[in-house]
């Protein structure tokens, strides 16, 4: 697969790994664009993006099933103890869009700045088709991705080693990350100031109205 969601040294790709029925009406395709990322890691300051990586052309790949759109994340160089890779979006009528099913992926990064800390990141988001989703209806999406340590504020293993690190309240964890991708069917050539939100409620898929 070729989408790179950039985690430190850590390329995150998308790629299919979905069972579905025999009887489901089902369809399989790819989408090329263009992805921009706005990241912040717990190796920089807080409050400003430490990187942005501006319209690298990416695809990703669908399995589409009835109103639900199938994908899953995997991780290169290699992770352990991955789990919660699968992701889904279901197709909302009032709004037209494709909202991610919001989850947890967990998983450990050996060595490197992460210093094999269990993490955990929350996602959020959605894609936008011209009709039906398909190779050349794509239009836009946006995802929001959250990076946790769950050890306690007491902890200080986490700020000592990556000295930005912010101790949240509302998830009781240490903060280590926060990015927003943008996904277009051409180039991208808006900015997006550093504004932090809570991956809380669940409910809302797009908290900072991008």
């Amino acid at each position: 697969m070729k989408i790179k969601l950039v985690l430190l040294a850590i390329s995150l790709l998308v790629m299919l790994s979905v069972s579905i029925a025999p009887t489901s009406a089902r369809s399989q395709f790819t989408v090329q664009q263009y992805q921009t990322q706005f990241q912040w890691r717990a190796w920089a300051s807080y409050g400003s993006w430490s990187y942005i990586a501006l319209n690298s052309p990416v695809s990703t790949e669908y399995d589409l099933t009835g109103k639900v759109l199938h994908m899953a994340f995997s991780f290169a160089p290699s992770v352990i103890d991955l789990e919660g890779e699968s992701s889904i979006y279901v197709y909302d009528k009032a709004s037209g869009l494709w909202i991610q099913h919001e989850g947890t992926i967990d998983y450990r990064v050996p060595g490197g700045y992460y210093d094999d800390f269990a993490i955990t990141s929350y996602w959020r988001g959605y894609l936008k088709f011209n009709g039906s989703p398909g190779e050349g209806t794509f239009d836009y999406g946006v995802a929001y991705q959250w990076v946790y340590v769950y050890l306690p504020e007491s902890d200080t293993s986490v700020p000592n080693t990556l000295q930005g690190a912010q101790w949240d309240p509302v998830m009781e964890a240490w903060l280590i990350g926060f990015s927003i991708y943008i996904w277009t069917s051409s180039p991208y050539a808006g900015t997006i100031p550093f504004q932090f939100v809570e991956p809380v409620p669940a409910s809302d898929y797009n908290p900072l109205d991008l």
